[in-house]
């Protein structure tokens, strides 16, 4: 039977997504469409387009869902689901379990597609092994209120992917194959170990890297723990101040004095295609430089989090590594490895979580999970 080793990391921005060393990323937007399937005539050639069939129900998921939410007639409900969404509660919602199920299902698809090495319609009998990653101060409850027992049972559903229709799943989770970890422990997982899951250097083992701070720096939480010099987890916690949702929403709370209805879910398209917000003032049309502003908040929060670190953790005098992971902490990376370097005690000890498989680097929103799949090589003794 073939085995299929599935770690997922469900950010709030994107589902990152390792299916046997192969990477995947999709935004982790759900809307259900079952009262509007009227309103979709369109036929969709490109697989962007994934309608998610679950228990009666029809769903738009990923890329086309985000745009679908961002529509100016939508706006006003887009934003109480939005808002809804971006919390730790969403982990016990039905759209949560619609897009975890959906992802994993585009994953496998494309997975199916790129290696060759096994057809869609084999995928259901696979044997899976699904490790999940969650925010670091809730993963323990998380798992045991729910996630645990969302994953080991029987799940069907069906996918329409562009031109492909009524790709049908019918996945049957062990328990004994599903498995979890703190999102932040994965990060230094991943700087730490290779493939196997075994130290890099073979000399040394975890302490020697301690103490150090982890911080998984996400779109709605900046996860923070210090690791002591006997392992020991201090001062761990889950920081919204310093996420990228909350420069988001300095960013367009300056924009709405002047143009209504702009959120701080918007801004993250609008920064990623590098798009202007335009409005007309005195019978001119001015604009905001969107990627300007939010570049210039990034830079002062990041100093605002070395400030903060400093005042929690002795002014990090006996710290020997700073380690960032996550999308937000790539974006700090540059200011807080240069704040740093004028510190004697910490220059060259800020690493960014990168390291992808086979000794390659890779992007550092896949740090999390690709350091779970490492360490689901070790459990299971791949």
């Amino acid at each position: 039977m073939k085995r299929l080793v599935i770690s997922i990391d469900p950010g709030f921005d994107a589902a990152k997504i390792v299916i046997n060393k192969r990477q995947y990323k999709y935004p982790f937007a759900v809307e259900d469409i079952t009262e509007e399937l009227d309103k979709f005539p369109l036929q969709r050639t490109d697989n962007s387009f994934v309608l998610c069939k679950m228990d009666g129900r029809t769903y738009l998921v990923g890329e086309y869902a985000r745009r679908s939410l961002l529509e100016a007639e939508h706006l006003e409900e887009a934003k109480v689901d939005m808002d809804n969404f971006y919390t730790t509660g969403r982990f016990k919602t039905n759209l949560f379990k619609v897009g975890f199920f959906a992802f994993m299902g585009m994953a496998l698809y494309d997975y199916a597609q790129e290696t060759k090495d096994i057809s869609i319609d084999d995928i259901n009998n696979c044997e899976l092994f699904v490790g999940v990653a969650l925010p670091h101060e809730f993963c323990d409850i998380l798992w045991k209120t729910c996630i645990k027992d969302l994953l080991a049972e029987d799940h069907k559903f069906i996918l329409d992917i562009g031109n492909n229709k009524n790709i049908k799943f019918d996945l049957i989770l062990k328990e004994n194959n599903c498995v979890y970890n703190s999102q932040a422990i994965c990060a230094l997982i991943d700087m730490v170990c290779n493939d196997d899951g075994n130290m890099i250097e073979k000399d040394k083992t975890i302490m020697d890297y301690l103490p150090a701070i982890v911080i998984d720096a996400g779109y709605k939480t900046l996860g923070k723990f210090k690791l002591s010099r006997d392992g020991r987890m201090d001062k761990a916690e889950s920081n919204t101040l310093f996420a990228m949702n909350n420069i988001n929403e300095q960013v367009s709370a300056k924009i709405r004095e002047k143009v209504p209805n702009i959120y701080p879910y918007m801004i993250e398209d609008l920064y990623k295609n590098n798009e202007s917000v335009y409005y007309e003032e005195d019978g001119e049309v001015k604009y905001f430089n969107i990627k300007k502003m939010r570049d210039e908040i990034t830079k002062q929060k990041a100093i605002q989090l070395m400030e903060y670190l400093r005042r929690q953790h002795n002014n990090l005098l006996d710290v020997k590594l700073i380690l960032l992971a996550g999308g937000t902490g790539a974006a700090y990376f540059d200011t807080i490895n240069e704040y740093c370097s004028k510190r004697i005690n910490l220059k060259d000890k800020v690493w960014l979580a990168k390291s992808g498989f086979d000794g390659a680097e890779c992007d550092p929103v896949f740090a999390i999970s690709i350091g779970l799949y490492k360490a689901m090589a070790l459990h299971f003794d791949f």
